[in-house]
């Protein structure tokens, strides 16, 4: 009996300790990227924030130069993504009009 007891006592350790180390370097966060929905005037401009490199990732409507700052060329809608050392950080969409 005192084996068996133990024995239990053993493989309870175990799967306490296997579950706590998962727990401890398993993330517990995940931060999502931002997202912001623009209308602009075609011909107008606006600058980008929170992110170190942008990239226009959909649509014609509008250019964004090295330093985030976007400008309307034409009517339509575009998606503006910004990252930080390579990393998602934030969505602009914006749509165009006259």
């Amino acid at each position: 009996m005192k084996k068996s007891l133990q024995k239990i006592l053993i493989a309870t350790s175990l799967t306490a300790a296997a579950v706590t180390s998962f727990v401890v370097i398993s993330p517990t966060v995940v931060e999502a990227a931002g997202t912001t929905y623009s209308t602009l005037k075609k011909g107008h401009s606006t600058g980008l924030m929170y992110a170190d490199t942008f990239v226009v990732t959909s649509g014609s409507a509008v250019t964004v130069s090295d330093l985030g700052w976007v400008t309307a060329v034409s009517t339509g809608s575009a998606t503006v993504k910004g990252y930080s050392g390579g990393v998602l950080v934030w969505t602009w969409h914006f749509t165009v009009t006259n």
